[in-house]
């Protein structure tokens, strides 16, 4: 009776858990909503003659995200784990597609036009690349006992999607692949000696890709001391801490923003948490990043009654990629990082980038909800 009335607690709690993560992000997402029509009416306005254009996108892609969402929920674990290396290569197709028909914004190939729709292929490849991550330490049932055999294949394809983004080019985005990667590694305890090894071959990659341009090297020193280019190379980082500055303790006050008024670039997308800072003050970042972190650890929570291993690599890794992505947007625009393209996840402006967030939350709540209904 007692083992029982114990089982059905562990239920409840893991269902209560599941319940708080998907709230947190639909919080998330209609503070999305709220501040992407507050950043961008003006611009929108002037631009479009339609305040509320970007608002309205905004919207419809959210419902799609709840409709991709719930589909997901729908569809078998097994299934996915069957098509994780087909779904792959798809992924990978259409990064090729991009370098020859893709759309031309700001000096980047990074867009695919299809039917109208405009899309950015390397945010769904954050979750197919995540499915091939899953299925591929599963099968290994990965302790790498061989370089040869049980690491080489999987630094293959990392380097190959890798290539295919930093041609586009999209410097960060490659490089968190790169990330992903080594986390599954640590998560799956190779030999720390594989794993020391590569480490020191990523960094060393990353510090020669850094100084072999000329234009990367640049937003180096403009990330070190943007105040030395303020009007140049410095201007969006210095622009985004006078957002912080201003806002305070308790900030403006929403829509009272002054640097969304074109001073700021970017501020409905990859800035808009400098925004959120400038109106809601320190005690709105605080809360943006104790979301986030919530999420974490309530994930974790249930992650450790996970005991298929597919299930489990596929839940870690959609939670690692949203609070990873998070962190490290929140640390871009503070300037602990150097600027990179990483939308905050549910909060910026974005049709793929939010229903990538989407499909990564279906994903983490599939495998969880396997556990739950055994």
């Amino acid at each position: 009776m007692n083992l029982n009335k114990n089982f059905i607690n562990y239920q409840l709690r893991l269902k209560f858990a599941r319940r708080r993560i998907f709230f947190s992000c639909i919080i998330l997402s209609l503070l999305g909503i709220l501040l992407v029509y507050d950043t961008s009416s003006i611009y929108a306005w002037f631009n479009y003659s339609d305040a509320m254009y970007f608002l309205k996108r905004q919207i419809f892609f959210l419902i799609l995200g709840l409709i991709l969402l719930a589909g997901i929920l729908k569809v078998d674990a097994s299934f996915l784990r069957k098509q994780a290396r087909v779904l792959l290569v798809t992924g990978i197709i259409f990064l090729v597609l991009v370098l020859f028909i893709g759309v031309k914004v700001g000096g980047a190939r990074r867009w695919l036009k299809i039917f109208g729709f405009g899309f950015q292929p390397s945010e769904f490849m954050k979750a197919l690349f995540l499915l091939y991550l899953a299925d591929y330490f599963s099968r290994k049932n990965y302790l790498a006992k061989s370089f040869l055999k049980d690491v080489l294949p999987l630094l293959g394809i990392t380097s190959l999607v890798c290539l295919l983004i930093f041609l586009e080019p999209d410097f960060g985005t490659a490089i968190f692949f790169g990330v992903l990667t080594l986390v599954f590694l640590f998560i799956a305890h190779i030999p720390k000696k594989y794993l020391g090894a590569l480490f020191l071959i990523f960094f060393v990659v990353f510090l020669v890709l850094i100084f072999s341009s000329p234009y990367r090297r640049v937003r180096i020193f403009s990330y070190l001391n943007p105040w030395a280019d303020s009007q140049g190379k410095g201007f969006q980082l210095v622009q985004s801490q006078i957002a912080l500055g201003s806002g305070g303790f308790f900030g403006q006050g929403l829509g009272e923003s002054k640097q969304k008024l074109f001073f700021l670039p970017a501020a409905y997308t990859d800035f808009i948490f400098s925004i959120a800072g400038e109106e809601f003050g320190f005690v709105g970042c605080v809360f943006l990043l104790g979301v986030y972190i919530f999420i974490f650890f309530q994930g974790l929570k249930i992650l450790k009654w996970v005991n298929d291993k597919f299930n489990f690599y596929l839940g870690w890794g959609s939670l690692f990629i949203l609070t990873f992505q998070a962190l490290v947007n929140m640390a871009v625009v503070v300037g602990i990082f150097p600027t990179k393209g990483l939308p905050l996840p549910f909060i910026s402006y974005g049709g793929s980038s939010l229903l990538s967030s989407f499909i990564l939350l279906g994903l983490f709540l599939k495998t969880t909800k396997e556990v739950i209904e055994e």
